[in-house]
């Protein structure tokens, strides 16, 4: 089993996801798109292993520039470029959202605070901000921690919570401190892995009271008279507590809401939404200069029009975008891509299964709510593993088990 692990660490990994996601899917809409989604794990399955005879053949060669690169450039420079960024992001913002949100009591008006962060931003911002977050941060604080950096990794680990706090959004944090959590867990780190699991745990709570005033405000109405005449009152029951009502909340969004985003789109696509084809992908949208819909938010205004002012999006798993572009055929191409993809990043870290995990878990999981595409390019999923490769090249997998804090 560990051994599988090792050699194919996504394909494992991403079969785990998907296994919670056809449990979403079963709990919401029974077992009406079961078919389908086997038609895509199996496509998918089949094109890994054959792909996979042929990568297992191939060797990377050394890129010496890459390692003259490296050998000039370090991880401070990565921290200069990081608090650089969030110093500018903040000035843009005019303010910290969280903190805005959090003197609300109207739920709907914290959510319209939260759903106005990308125009807070500006079209360059809104990318700017997520090269930090799912690339520059992440990779700036493990590769601190590889240089035993001390100060500057405290810095900027205190710096990239408030940031990761500040923009509102709970899985940002958890991107942000995932990539060492993985490697803190892996290589037995305890004190790093508590001092990182514990900021993740407790700006997430934070957020979830922050979007969610009615557990912020939990008072009782007053008692009612007692009765003049003595009645045995059955035993009141005990109301969960605010860390039941928060855990359970996260159970819901992690297990449950993203099968149910899935059956959504089904339900939706394409009897209200048409299939979308090639002029789904935005890039073809630009080449043709004619107006690009995303179907995350026209699923959610289709959806949720009483709140269509929030402006959110339902965003669904990666093959559920080709699904909308090509139908049934879309699922089988949205397997074979997703099938080359994992040979090409099981290819780039062949050896470093500590690296591999680290850097790449959280892009596995967010395909359960983003396009592939999207979260290669503007995600920063490459943008990460390109600088994996020219930080670590030279990085042999001893080295970097040995590593200390």
């Amino acid at each position: 089993m560990i051994l599988i692990l090792k050699r194919h660490t996504l394909l494992a990994i991403y079969s785990i996801l998907f296994a919670f996601l056809l449990f979403g899917v079963v709990a919401t809409s029974g077992t009406t798109y079961l078919l389908p989604l086997f038609l895509f794990y199996i496509t998918l399955g089949v094109s890994y292993f054959g792909f996979n005879h042929f990568t297992t053949k191939i060797s990377i060669p050394k890129f010496r520039r890459l390692n003259q690169v490296r050998d000039i450039i370090s991880g401070k420079h990565l921290f200069i470029v990081s608090t650089t960024l969030i110093i500018l992001h903040f000035i843009q913002l005019k303010g910290v959202p969280a903190l805005e949100a959090s003197l609300l009591s109207d739920g709907d008006a914290i959510a319209l605070v939260r759903a106005n962060i990308a125009e807070r931003n500006g079209q360059l911002f809104n990318y700017i901000s997520s090269f930090l977050i799912h690339s520059i941060l992440p990779f700036s604080i493990l590769i601190l921690y590889f240089e035993k950096r001390k100060w500057l990794y405290i810095i900027l680990l205190c710096l990239a919570s408030f940031y990761g706090f500040a923009l509102m959004q709970k899985s940002y944090i958890l991107t942000i401190f995932l990539p060492i959590i993985v490697f803190s867990l892996i290589n037995r780190k305890f004190i790093n892995l508590a001092l990182s699991f514990s900021i993740v745990i407790s700006i997430i709570i934070a957020l979830t009271f922050i979007a969610n005033p009615q557990i912020k405000s939990n008072k009782s109405a007053p008692a009612p008279p007692p009765p003049k005449t003595e009645i045995v009152s059955p035993p009141k029951e005990v109301p969960p507590s605010k860390l039941t009502r928060v855990l359970i909340g996260l159970k819901n969004r992690v297990i449950i809401t993203p099968g149910k985003m899935i059956s959504t789109w089904f339900e939706n696509i394409p009897e209200h939404l048409p299939y979308q084809g090639i002029n789904g992908y935005s890039f073809i949208t630009k080449l043709k200069n004619i107006e690009h819909k995303d179907y995350g938010k026209e699923m959610y205004l289709l959806v949720k029009k009483d709140k269509a002012e929030l402006k959110g999006t339902m965003n669904a798993a990666s093959f559920m975008y080709e699904y909308a572009y090509f139908g049934t055929y879309g699922l089988i191409l949205s397997g074979v891509m997703l099938a080359f993809l994992f040979n090409i990043v099981e290819l780039l870290f062949k050896g470093n299964f500590e690296l591999k995990l680290a850097i790449n878990l959280y892009s596995i999981l967010i395909l359960s709510s983003s396009s592939l595409t999207t979260l290669l390019f503007s995600g920063g999923w490459g943008l990460i593993i390109f600088l994996s490769l020219l930080f670590l090249s030279n990085q042999q997998p001893k080295q970097v088990n040995t590593a200390k804090q």
